[in-house]
């Protein structure tokens, strides 16, 4: 566990990276959306719009993937690291054998024996993580989406006022 939150301590700066460029490319979304419309019959006029849209914003269309990608690598390195070494497979965690699955673990003790309890403790973890990364991801783009609507609105009133 101290090695995986060493690691993802050290990929800290790449996923920050990720999430900044999913936070621009969702700005960005509703001018997209608008050139989509006005230029979609024309497409070489289409990619032009959008190259200089990105251009002024400072975007990429690859600023949320690229540092995913690149974390790819120590991810596969970890994964393969963990699971071929058989010492380190062998030993247990609280009870509950690293190297084991939870249907043996049901048969060895049930779910109320120390590793079906373990077992049972990282699945409410996972969900409670799963659940709050899941609300808070649904606010974000719920703010966007009432700033792009606010964005739009001032500037429609503006044109009409012109």
């Amino acid at each position: 566990m101290v090695c995986t939150l060493g690691v993802r301590l050290a990929l800290h700066p790449l996923a920050r990276a990720a999430v900044r460029g999913e936070r621009v490319r969702a700005r960005l979304a509703p001018h997209m959306s608008e050139l989509q419309r006005k230029h979609g019959g024309d497409p070489e006029r289409l990619r032009r719009e959008l190259g200089e849209l990105r251009a002024k914003e400072g975007a990429s269309p690859v600023a949320g993937c690229l540092p995913m990608l690149l974390q790819l690598p120590v991810f596969f390195a970890m994964y393969h690291a963990f699971t071929g070494d058989d010492a380190l497979l062998g030993h247990t965690l609280l009870g509950a054998p690293l190297g084991g699955r939870w249907f043996g673990v049901l048969s060895g003790g049930g779910v109320l024996g120390a590793p079906g309890l373990v077992y049972a403790g990282l699945f409410v973890l996972v969900g409670l993580v799963a659940t709050w990364t899941y609300v808070r991801t649904r606010r974000i783009a719920a703010e966007a989406a009432e700033a792009a609507v606010a964005r739009g609105s001032s500037a429609r009133g503006r044109r009409v006022a012109a």
